[in-house]
């Protein structure tokens, strides 16, 4: 599961089958301190803060996950891994699978990105529902830092792998590559307990805040 927030990143996993699985990992130091996140104060519960608060916080966590995962990097893993899929299925050899891989990849990179050609029309301000998605979660400030940043790292580890490496030929017996799995951090399954607005599970955060009703994990 990812974050509201990471709308950028999530759509990207998406697209090439990453998955976040149920297993924890440790916490990244980059939550909070020197470095943070966001200007607006860790301390903070997430449901106190103002409109402009809440818009600047989406904001700076936007920044720093752009500033984390280039869309360069990103658009090269998606690329690969589209062209492991689709070799798997037309190579004959593991060979001519890695070798397609890497055609398909380079082509597919070589492409301009759907938001350079300008026909996408106006883009909708991701920061517009920023109060409400906050406004039933009782998690601090400094406690979606850490998941934010933990996540980061966790998708960090993934994107900067390539597929066509490790691209196979379809077995006999049906067995067929699978979208990476990217483990979800333990900071993230505490703040789904207390913000299940951010992984749009709105119904289960009823009102008023409790963190009674987490979501299921991805």
């Amino acid at each position: 599961m990812v974050t509201r927030m990471w709308g950028g990143v999530a759509a990207g996993a998406a697209a090439v089958g990453l998955v976040v699985a149920c297993s924890s990992s440790g916490g990244s130091s980059g939550g909070t301190g020197p470095g943070a996140i966001s200007s607006v104060d860790s301390s903070k519960k997430a449901t106190d803060l103002s409109e402009a608060d809440a818009q600047q916080y989406c904001r700076d966590t936007l920044a720093y996950q752009k500033s984390q995962i280039s869309e360069a990097d990103t658009k090269r893993y998606t690329c690969a891994a589209i062209g492991a899929a689709v070799a798997s299925f037309t190579a004959k050899t593991d060979e001519e699978a890695k070798a397609a891989c890497v055609k398909s990849r380079d082509e597919c990179i070589a492409k301009p990105s759907s938001s350079s050609q300008g026909d996408a029309g106006p883009e909708k301000d991701p920061c517009a529902n920023a109060k409400k998605d906050l406004g039933n979660c009782t998690a601090t400030v400094a406690e979606i830092n850490q998941c934010t940043a933990d996540q980061i790292e966790a998708y960090k580890a993934v994107v900067n792998q390539d597929p066509c490496a490790s691209a196979t030929a379809a077995k006999p017996d049906g067995g067929q590559p699978t979208g990476a799995s990217v483990p979800e951090p333990a900071s993230c399954k505490v703040l789904k307990e207390k913000c299940p607005a951010l992984y749009g599970d709105e119904g289960s955060g009823g009102s008023g805040g409790g963190g009674s009703g987490g979501g299921n994990a991805g």
